[in-house]
């Protein structure tokens, strides 16, 4: 078994891929890629053979998330932060890089954070009208905190083929979920000066984001 930690950046990825030879990680190899190259990213999932993959529950890593678990045995969403209280007390350092992700993925150390960012096979037989290849995803678009926006992917989050504005005011962190009757649900920050002011729940639906 392969044990990978990915450090995602705004526009590339490092990754770290270790194994356990007795009982201590010994690293075999590190890359480092550009998001926009999903198919070179998946070449090298398909590479290792065997792997876990582990990546922070970062802004924008559901679309990563969604690749990885295509090719992973095992894929673990760490929880935000927490893998840094880890390194500190195990590795004397507060530098959260692929090579650590790796280290406690490989010791079944990972904080695990709950995914709620909408993967379409997982709720298949609930949503009507998702197909099993696809994924929504939420965040504020641009370089600042605004435009809420969601998008829609028809191929497993390789390209995003339909977008939607749902709020060009102030905006930040964002959870999507479903309902039984296929309405979707967004529950983001937003404000009127500032992007955390309060709590908002916005409902839409397939077609709003096909038309």
């Amino acid at each position: 078994m392969k044990y990978v930690g990915a450090d995602l950046h705004k526009k590339s990825i490092s990754f770290c891929v270790v194994v356990i030879d007795k009982r201590k990680t010994r690293v075999v190899q590190q890359k480092q890629m550009l998001c926009r190259d999903a198919a070179k990213i998946e070449r090298f999932f398909e590479s290792l053979g065997s792997l876990e993959v582990t990546v922070e529950a970062t802004i924008g890593y559901d679309w990563f998330a969604a690749l990885a678990e295509e090719y992973a045995d095992r894929g673990v969403i760490a929880h935000s932060g927490k893998p840094r209280i880890i390194a500190e007390s195990t590795r004397k350092t507060d530098k959260i890089d692929a090579h650590v992700l790796a280290d406690i993925l490989a010791h079944d150390m990972i904080p695990k954070a709950w995914r709620v960012g909408l993967r379409a096979d997982a709720v298949v037989k609930d949503v009507h009208g998702l197909s099993a290849q696809e994924v929504l995803f939420s965040n504020p678009a641009g370089s600042s905190r605004r435009n809420m926006t969601i998008r829609l992917s028809l191929d497993g989050a390789r390209s995003w083929q339909h977008s939607g504005l749902l709020d060009e005011g102030p905006s930040g962190y964002s959870d999507l979920a479903a309902m039984k009757d296929g309405t979707l649900l967004c529950l983001y920050e937003r404000g009127d000066k500032r992007y955390n002011e309060k709590i908002v729940i916005a409902c839409f639906n397939r077609a709003w984001l096909s038309r």
